[in-house]
């Protein structure tokens, strides 16, 4: 394992694991929220599993996923998503994401810095100011 950057997650080298269904149509990557994890979404993607390619990995920090003594920043998550990302083979194709809670607002991060082909993000929690939501 290499050192990570806790500044924005170039240096993170954690393999996520992850929930799939599906083998043909465009991919869908499920992101979860606080004290959820990919098995979160395994049961409600089963429909879509006929014509899509669900992907519904573990953040890092949850789940089946690594659990490293670190500050879980928005990049360091959002750089664990791309490196799963790149991982799955998907790095070339357009993701719709979809995101629940802290999933939402990694979704919405990883759409401002890479291509998505759409994006749905609900129940994001709010915040009055950055402090707050830090604690």
């Amino acid at each position: 394992m290499a050192a990570l950057d806790q500044t924005d997650g170039s240096d993170l080298r954690f393999e996520l694991s992850d929930w799939r269904a599906g083998t043909t149509g465009p991919p869908i990557l499920f992101l979860h929220g606080l004290a959820g994890s990919g098995r979160y979404w395994a049961e409600r993607v089963q429909p879509l599993a006929s014509n899509f390619r669900p992907f519904m990995p573990d953040l890092l920090g949850f789940g089946r996923s690594p659990w490293p003594r670190m500050n879980y920043t928005v990049d360091i998550h959002v750089a664990a998503i791309r490196q799963y990302v790149e991982h799955a083979g998907l790095a070339q194709e357009r993701l719709t994401l979809v995101g629940h809670s802290l999933g939402g607002i990694l979704a919405i991060e990883y759409a401002a810095r890479y291509q998505a082909n759409g994006l749905l993000a609900f129940n994001l929690p709010c915040y009055a100011s950055a402090d707050e939501a830090r604690r």
